[in-house]
């Protein structure tokens, strides 16, 4: 971790998983629900908003249930 985000991520606590491979988030009613595999066991957790901030093709991989709109109009491609 660097790039001075020490603090940030402290504050987070156990709501940051670090070394984590996300599998799936879907959209559950008015949460979000992200799937992940650590340590060799997959994780469920549920939240009000979550942070994707992975390369356009992974994110079409991983999102699931959300409008193509919500999705594909904040998306920002550059090659």
């Amino acid at each position: 971790v660097g790039y001075g985000l020490e603090g940030a991520f402290a504050a987070l606590g156990d709501r940051l998983r670090l070394n984590a491979e996300v599998i799936r988030v879907e959209q559950v009613g008015e949460a979000v629900e992200v799937i992940y595999r650590q340590d060799g066991a997959e994780h469920h957790v549920r939240a009000r908003h979550a942070i994707v901030a992975t390369p356009a093709p992974v994110s079409a991989r991983i999102l699931r249930g959300l409008p193509a709109a919500y999705f594909l109009d904040g998306l920002r491609t550059t090659f």
